[in-house]
């Protein structure tokens, strides 16, 4: 990497040295552009590799923080998308929700408690919840990140389960806009590779 700053650094100097015809400066033109793509290159496997982990802390922190779980009897607006058009919406209910499915609110339970979501004759869903912004069903994806609220069978007629959650603010007093977990995380991270870069003298 040093090697190839240095070499970098020497094509450009010879350019804007060179003060001859410009047959000669295109040689000059195509070293430097494969000393950058050289130099990009190098940096480029290590930047995509470190990204891996940052995705599995930002998923981390999303599911830990985006959402402020409800209060028990609470209600919860939610949204139940049908595979097709036919058999909508309308004919999927809570079982033991007081017919709160015509007012599309679900009462918050416990902890504990195991809701389930029917048409009457078939069960889509049925598990403890948890304050999770949406119920689906298994993508390939979530072999690395899990819905810790679960998933919809391969053959149910739902496609997903939406559920409307506060914003979680951090601190508490902040508005929605300034007092999400993004910007604390974005500010810690931007002044830790700060501090990071002056105490190991790192240069571009």
């Amino acid at each position: 990497m040093t090697d190839t700053k240095t070499q970098l650094k020497s094509a450009q100097q010879t350019m804007i040295d060179h003060d001859g015809d410009f047959a000669d400066l295109l040689p000059l033109a195509w070293q430097n552009i494969k000393l950058s793509l050289k130099r990009m290159g190098i940096t480029l496997w290590p930047a995509l590799t470190s990204i891996i982990p940052v995705m599995f802390i930002l998923v981390f922190l999303s599911n830990r923080y985006d959402l402020q779980a409800p209060a028990q009897g609470m209600l919860v607006p939610y949204t139940v998308t049908a595979e097709t058009e036919q058999g909508g919406e309308p004919d999927w209910y809570w079982l033991n929700q007081d017919n709160m499915q015509k007012h599309k609110q679900l009462h918050w339970p416990e902890k504990t408690t195991t809701l389930t979501l029917t048409n009457g004759d078939t069960e889509v869903f049925s598990a403890p919840f948890k304050p999770v912004g949406i119920i689906h069903k298994k993508h390939w994806w979530n072999l690395l990140i899990g819905n810790p609220a679960g998933y919809l069978s391969e053959d149910s007629p739902i496609k997903q389960i939406t559920f409307e959650f506060p914003q979680k603010t951090v601190p508490d007093w902040m508005q929605n806009y300034l007092g999400g977990w993004l910007w604390f995380y974005l500010l810690v991270t931007v002044l830790f590779s700060v501090v990071l870069m002056i105490r190991l003298k790192i240069k571009f």
